[in-house]
């Protein structure tokens, strides 16, 4: 499928939605806390890290981190692993990843570049090296370690436990091109994607119609191009991370002002896109965002969409709170009960 001035975008997060306004939205406020530019935004060297970074996240996501890493011109991070799932988007440069499950096992090699979506298995070692001699690498990197810190909130421990999820990396290795899944035909399920551990061309891959309501073939919620990653072991064998790819060609394409219980990181990969957004207890803010730009909307955060111009997008998220995992206390808690306004949810803290 032909896209030509499109608006493309991607959100990491618990889950992800749209909003369809009646008119044009003034802009009264723009908070770059809410909205920043992946490229240009502003890291600063992290000797732990090993690399200039940017947690753009902290203290506004409790669920998923969300860090901006830069590796300088021919440079390269320390080999690492860690027990957390983690979806790496190339915001800018070119490079590779090495993966493997234990020293002196053998590494797979992925190459990436400005635009591919990588997400290393659970717990393999693996390691980033920046290809270019002359320019820097800049990845967007989201993981559940907000998670794994509740049940256990000593940090080394997520990076010492050696145990190597062997089945998750097999798995994973087994898928060597990104493949839809047949069957569905209604839903996101009907743009399900498989994926090992590399989605190259995020921004620019061609993608299926959702058949988001197959009882009427005319419905607006039909207008929607995408990918649908699930907890599925879907990519890298992750079983929780969930990741969503959105193009809309036509304003009806959007859905109304909405809130819920996941938090969600979006980025816009093409177009222009104009939202509303509101956290528990303040006032709504305006806000325009276009390509490249990045948005976070916390949990039960009320937030909508109006489509500017054609827009693609990208979603990561953590599978919805209604699955058995969010009954442990430790996990509930990064859920906060929410408002009367959020009551249909409500049903996951009994």
């Amino acid at each position: 499928m032909k896209r030509t001035g499109s608006v493309i975008w991607l959100a990491y997060a618990a889950s992800l939605a749209f909003v369809l306004w009646g008119g044009c939205i003034p802009v009264q406020a723009q908070n770059s806390a809410d909205v920043i530019h992946m490229k240009d935004h502003p890291v600063k060297l992290d000797k732990a890290y090993g690399a200039a970074i940017a947690r753009i996240g902290e203290g506004r996501l409790h669920q998923v981190d969300a860090t901006i890493v830069e590796i300088p011109a021919g440079g390269k991070l320390e080999p690492h692993k860690h027990l957390a799932e983690e979806a790496i988007f190339v915001i800018s440069g070119k490079g590779y990843t090495e993966m493997w499950v234990a020293n002196g096992a053998k590494k797979e090699r992925f190459d990436w570049k400005e635009g591919d979506l990588l997400s290393p298995t659970m717990n393999v070692w693996h390691q980033h090296v920046n290809a270019s001699p002359d320019a820097p690498a800049r990845f967007l990197s989201v993981t559940t370690t907000p998670l794994l810190r509740s049940l256990v909130p000593e940090p080394a421990f997520a990076t010492s436990v050696d145990f190597p999820f062997a089945d998750r990396w097999t798995k994973s290795l087994k898928v060597k091109d990104p493949v839809y899944v047949p069957g569905a035909t209604s839903g996101s399920e009907t743009v399900r994607m498989k994926v090992g551990n590399l989605l190259p061309d995020v921004a620019n891959r061609a993608m299926k119609r959702q058949i988001a309501d197959a009882d009427n073939p005319k419905s607006p919620r039909n207008l929607e191009d995408g990918i649908t990653i699930g907890p599925e072991e879907d990519m890298a064998s992750n079983r929780l991370l969930e990741m969503e790819v959105r193009e809309m060609t036509a304003m009806e394409g959007t859905s109304p002002d909405h809130r819920h219980l996941w938090e969600v990181v979006y980025l816009c990969f093409k177009g222009e896109m104009q939202s509303k957004l509101q956290r528990e207890g303040e006032p709504v803010r305006d806000l325009r965002w276009k390509a490249g730009d990045l948005m976070i909307v916390g949990q039960s955060g009320l937030h909508s969409r109006l489509l500017l111009r054609h827009l693609s997008w990208w979603r990561f998220c953590l599978d919805r709170p209604d699955q058995g995992w969010l009954r442990m206390p430790p996990l509930r808690a990064r859920f906060r009960e929410p408002s009367r306004r959020t009551m249909e949810w409500s049903g996951v803290f009994a």
